[in-house]
């Protein structure tokens, strides 16, 4: 990215800006990175490509936190995966993906909220 060095925000990519923030997060050293939706807004390669960034990061040694919606992004980076469901765990599954149980869980709820005219995911 060192060819966007002068660039104004308003000229980066959604992917360019979501590498920006990761850098922008990871200069002060932290000890945990809690990333909240990072590949959120971006295409199929560059949510790949921050995910990878991602575990990069935690291979560093720097803990790290995702949330994400993404059952394909998940089940393939085949990391520790808590699902919470209404602020409750519903499952923890060691270097996996989501569980069938939360995979279930999430089914039902999208059906119910269908049913009750609702069109949020989860």
């Amino acid at each position: 990215m060192a060819h966007k060095v002068k660039a104004f925000p308003q000229e980066l990519s959604v992917g360019e800006e979501a590498r920006v923030l990761l850098a922008r997060a990871l200069a002060t050293g932290p000890k945990i990175l809690l990333a909240d939706e990072p590949t959120a807004n971006l295409d199929p390669d560059a949510a790949w490509d921050m995910m990878n960034l991602i575990n990069d990061v935690n291979h560093q040694g720097i803990t790290v936190i995702v949330s994400s919606h993404s059952v394909d992004l998940v089940n393939i980076m085949r990391k520790r995966v808590l699902t919470l469901v209404e602020g409750m765990l519903v499952s923890d599954e060691k270097n996996a993906g989501y569980s069938s149980k939360a995979l279930d869980i999430f089914e039902e709820r999208r059906i119910r909220q269908l049913r009750e005219g609702k069109s949020e995911k989860f």
